[in-house]
């Protein structure tokens, strides 16, 4: 019974730690993709922004601030992982800040 909860234990231990790198690589992967250096990233477990109503446990959202090539700074959203395949996925969407207040004036 103790080897039972010992495997158990470790099986979610290393599926935790692999979705922390996973993630960090997705991060990574992104910012290089479009040319940005990342200045701030926190994860938003909780708070996901634009994503907080359709978003689900297996996805993970960053609040991000980004230096692009041309040196201008954004600050916005990022979710990384699809809704059946969660970080399995490669799948980013983003959400800049000044996009969204464009998008609520013009409302």
């Amino acid at each position: 019974m103790v080897l039972i909860g010992a495997v158990v234990l470790f099986g979610m231990a290393a599926l935790f730690n692999w979705s922390l790198q996973r993630r960090d690589e997705l991060l990574a992967a992104w910012a290089e993709r479009h040319g940005y250096r990342i200045l701030a990233a926190e994860p938003r477990p909780l708070q996901r922004g634009p994503f907080s109503f359709n978003s689900t446990n297996s996805q993970q959202v960053f609040r991000v601030t980004i230096e692009q090539s041309n040196g201008d700074q954004r600050s916005g959203w990022v979710r990384f992982g699809d809704r059946w395949s969660g970080l399995r996925s490669d799948a980013v969407e983003e959400v800049w800040d000044d996009e969204a207040a464009r998008c609520q004036s013009a409302e």
